[in-house]
């Protein structure tokens, strides 16, 4: 996987995002709080939404909170095994 060592990073982000969208500074926040690395956030969110993970709520709009996929439900079942 790309972004091994970013694995319980990106299980903290899909949790939240399973619960509720969230715009990208909260998520951020909660990337931090995590551990993770700034620099490394948007690398990952560029990966998540690439893989189709999570994706924008409405893609035509710049501040619009993200949401996870059904792809994103099963990588995220996968993280946890």
């Amino acid at each position: 996987m790309l972004f091994e060592k970013h694995q319980k990073h990106i299980a903290v982000i899909l949790e939240e995002l399973k619960k509720h969208s969230m715009r990208w500074s909260p998520l951020l926040n909660k990337w931090i709080v995590s551990d993770g690395g700034i620099v490394q956030f948007s690398k990952v969110m560029r990966w998540m939404r690439k893989k189709g993970y999570v994706k924008k709520v409405d893609p035509s709009s710049r501040t619009s909170p993200y949401e996870i996929t059904e792809a994103g439900e099963k990588y995220l079942e996968g993280l946890k095994a």
